[in-house]
C-alpha cells in the first residue's frame, strides 16, 4: 500500500473486494464401556466438511507517475500476456487488475476404537492400550483469474475474460489406517 494512503487513513484498503468465506460442519460421536473391571473399551467417529470462497482483487501493476498534494496519481502499466485469448487490448473493461477467486470444499471422516488393559504383571500395576483409527478425506479446489478494471476507488470490475494459464482444478482422496499401542508398566 503506497505510504501516502496509510497518511490519509491507517484503515484503508488498497484494493477491493477482498473476500473470503468459510464454513464448517463438525459432528462427533463417542463413547466408552467397561467389559470388565481391568478392561475398558472406547471409540469415536467424526464427520467435518469445510467450505471456503474467496473473492480477491489485485492491482496489475502501477507506478506512482505524480503526486499531487494528498491525492496519489497512478499511471497503469498492463505487464502480462494472455496467449490464450486472443487480441485483448488494454481497453477499460481489462485494465489495471485482475480478481482472483477461489473455491475449497473438503469432507473429513474417520474414527478409532481403543481398548484399555488395567491388569497387574508380574505383582506391578500395568496399563495396556491397544487401538486402531481410520480416516478419509476428499477435497475440491479451484481457483480462476478474471481480468477487471480498477475503478478511482481501488475496487475492479470484472470482464468475462478468464486467463487460462492460472485456472486450476484439483482433486483428491486421502485414505489413513494406523494402529497404536503402548504399556505403562509401573514398579513401586
Amino acid at each position: 500500500m503506497p505510504v501516502q494512503l496509510l497518511a490519509q487513513n491507517r484503515k484503508a484498503v488498497f484494493t477491493h473486494p477482498d473476500q473470503t468465506t468459510t464454513r464448517m460442519f463438525f459432528s462427533e460421536l463417542a463413547g466408552s464401556y467397561d467389559l470388565t473391571d481391568a478392561m475398558e473399551v472406547s471409540g469415536n467417529a467424526y464427520f467435518r466438511q469445510i467450505a471456503s470462497k474467496t473473492l480477491m482483487a489485485i492491482t496489475v501493476i502501477m507506478k506512482i507517475a505524480m503526486m499531487a498534494q494528498d491525492y496519489c496519481v497512478m499511471e497503469t502499466v498492463l505487464l502480462f500476456k494472455i496467449p490464450t485469448v486472443k487480441n485483448v487490448d488494454a481497453v477499460t473493461a481489462v485494465e489495471g487488475a485482475t480478481r482472483n477467486t477461489s473455491q475449497t470444499y473438503m469432507r473429513t471422516s474417520g474414527g478409532s476404537l481403543q481398548s484399555v488393559f488395567n491388569q497387574d504383571l508380574f505383582k506391578h500395576e500395568n496399563n495396556l492400550t491397544v487401538g486402531a483409527s481410520y480416516d478419509y478425506a476428499t477435497v475440491h479446489f479451484e481457483s480462476n483469474t478474471e481480468l477487471a478494471s480498477l475503478t478511482s476507488d481501488r475496487g475492479s470490475i470484472g470482464s468475462g475474460i478468464y486467463v487460462d494459464e492460472s485456472k486450476v482444478r484439483l482433486n483428491t482422496n486421502t485414505k489413513t489406517v494406523g494402529t497404536f499401542f503402548t504399556d505403562s508398566f509401573f514398579h513401586h
